[in-house]
């Protein structure tokens, strides 16, 4: 089926209304890191972490976009000589999602698990990078994702012994992160087809509804983090 114009416009309206809204925050969180750690001995890295996190994000979205494009959103146009577009586009943005990971771990955990969580979502990514079947290497990346649920719980846990200010932060965090999240894995082809079936709607038009989310999800982690 032929993309329609107006469709594509609007995607990639959104595309870059999102890619604005990633770089803007990672621009943000590094100048913060940068600013909070002027002439201090001791680093903080927090805002240098969530910095790459949405800089790699945001870059990953991109690539993924190009793959949609190019497929022109149909999996019937996907094939081994642009696979690896999207793989490379997924393992960009995993990447970020690895180092929110890492972050929320490290700092909530401290450590005890030795990385244990980390491990299983690592593994469970790159095993599925491995794979060529686009349905199993979703597969894995969604059972993966499964690991990374511990950064909403993080946050959760975070804002059930906090009050005041800190309280307010942990929950912007935890439904930015709960709508970046929902957002790109409703793009993928595990859930994408099946939506589509059951509602008539263009993958497009769902690409449409994913972008709008994830926006929404990146301001309300940019609010829980501008102070």
């Amino acid at each position: 089926m032929t993309i329609n114009e107006l469709d594509l416009i609007f995607f990639l309206f959104l595309l870059t209304l999102l890619t604005a809204a990633y770089l803007i925050t990672a621009f943000f969180q590094i100048k913060k890191y940068i600013k909070i750690n002027k002439g201090s001995e001791t680093k903080d890295y927090l805002p240098l972490s969530y910095g790459i996190a949405f800089l790699f994000m945001g870059i990953g979205r991109v690539i993924l976009a190009t793959f949609d494009v190019i497929t022109e959103f149909n999996s019937a146009n996907f094939n081994e000589s642009n696979f690896w577009i999207w793989k490379l586009g997924s393992s960009v943005q995993l990447f970020g999602v690895g180092v929110w990971f890492l972050l929320m771990e490290k700092r909530v955990l401290k450590g005890k698990d030795k990385l244990g969580l980390l491990f299983f979502y690592i593994a469970f990514i790159a095993i599925g990078m491995i794979l060529s079947d686009i349905i199993i290497v979703t597969t894995f990346v969604i059972i993966g994702m499964v690991f990374a649920m511990y950064i909403p719980i993080a946050y959760v846990y975070i804002a059930a012994k906090s009050d005041g200010a800190v309280r307010k932060k942990a929950l912007f965090m935890l439904f930015g992160f709960i709508f970046v999240i929902f957002g790109a894995l409703l793009t993928s082809e595990l859930i994408i087809v099946p939506l589509t079936e059951a509602t008539g709607l263009l993958a497009i038009h769902v690409h449409h509804i994913a972008f709008l989310i994830i926006i929404l999800g990146v301001i309300f982690f940019f609010l829980g983090t501008k102070n």
